[in-house]
């Protein structure tokens, strides 16, 4: 089985990681926001992570897939941003919520967490921000060498 994510990071210096993962190395990348004094300690995270016999293999081409799953992965992240409107128990985390109406042989799921409880009360809303900039994320992401 084949393993794809989109993963989307935000630090408590301010930064922002985005990219894809191949079988868990990172082949598409940006930083943004990069703060003068680094604090590298995460206050949340939402991945959408991906698992079938046929995905690709090479990042350009997980690229243009994730953008012909956007609609679908857009909706999915509102719709766990509609159940979570009121925040989540921190003592839950991560939450894996699999992704409705997804086809035979593909498992897809929004994976996410948070850091700190006043975080969690505003689940609702990062998810909703990932969903806004899913696309144009996509496009703004980078190529890179693999890391191992």
């Amino acid at each position: 089985m084949r393993k794809l994510s989109y993963f989307r990071q935000q630090r408590v210096d301010g930064a922002t990681r985005t990219g894809i993962t191949i079988d868990g190395y990172i082949v598409l990348h940006s930083f943004e926001n990069e703060a003068a004094e680094p604090d590298p300690a995460l206050l949340w995270y939402v991945d959408v992570r991906c698992e079938a016999k046929h995905l690709p293999k090479e990042a350009e081409e997980a690229r243009a897939w994730f953008l012909t799953k956007s609609a679908v992965i857009r909706q999915a992240l509102n719709q766990l941003a509609d159940e979570l409107q009121a925040g989540l128990d921190v003592s839950v985390w991560p939450l894996l919520w699999n992704i409705p109406g997804t086809p035979r042989g593909l498992r897809m799921k929004i994976g996410c967490s948070v850091m700190r409880r006043l975080e969690a009360l505003d689940t609702a809303n990062i998810l909703r921000g990932v969903a806004n900039v899913f696309e144009s994320t996509l496009h703004a992401i980078a190529l890179m060498e693999a890391t191992h």
